[in-house]
C-alpha cells in the first residue's frame, strides 16, 4: 500500500493501525458494518471477495440482475472472464487507482482466499480473531476466511 499512503514500515505496525481503525482510510470493520445494515436495501449490494471467488459467474448474474440489465448467458461468461483474478492481473487499468505521483499501483496481491494468513504471526492472527473478528459477532455477517 505504499504507493497509495507512502507507509514504509513493518507489517506489524501497520496490522496494529488497520485493527485500532488508524490506517489512511479509517476502520475497515466500522465501514463493512456499516453497509452491511444496509444489505437489504434496494439500493445496496452487498458482494464478499470470498463469493466471488467460489462462483464468479453466479455472482456477475447477481449483479446484473440488481442493475436490471438482462444478459445473455454468453455475456455474462464474458464478464466472469475478464473480471477473473487472472484477466486482472493482465490488464491494470481494469482496476485503475490512481496514486498521488499519477502511476498505477499494482496492488493486486495472490487472488486467494485466506492469504493473509501468510503475513500474520500465530500472536497477530489471534488478536486479528479476538479484537476484530468478535465484533463481527451477533451481525449475521460472516467471512469464509479458509
Amino acid at each position: 500500500m505504499a504507493p497509495l499512503t507512502g507507509y514504509s514500515g513493518p507489517f506489524e505496525f501497520f496490522a496494529k493501525m488497520f485493527l485500532e481503525g488508524k490506517t489512511f482510510w479509517g476502520s475497515w470493520l466500522e465501514h463493512v458494518l456499516g453497509w452491511w445494515e444496509h444489505r437489504d436495501d434496494s439500493n445496496v449490494l452487498f458482494l464478499k471477495y470470498e463469493d466471488l471467488k467460489e462462483d464468479l459467474l453466479s455472482q456477475v448474474t447477481i449483479t446484473a440482475d440488481f442493475l436490471g440489465k438482462p444478459l445473455s448467458e454468453q455475456v455474462l461468461k464474458r464478464i466472469a472472464k475478464q473480471c477473473s483474478f487472472d484477466e486482472m492481473v493482465k490488464n491494470s487499468e481494469a482496476y485503475w487507482m490512481m496514486t498521488q505521483d499519477n502511476k498505477l499501483p499494482n496492488f493486486l496481491r495472490k487472488g486467494q482466499v485466506g492469504g493473509w494468513k501468510e503475513d500474520f504471526t500465530p500472536e497477530l492472527s489471534a488478536k486479528f480473531e479476538s479484537e476484530f473478528l468478535s465484533k463481527l459477532e451477533g451481525s449475521g455477517l460472516h467471512f469464509a476466511f479458509e
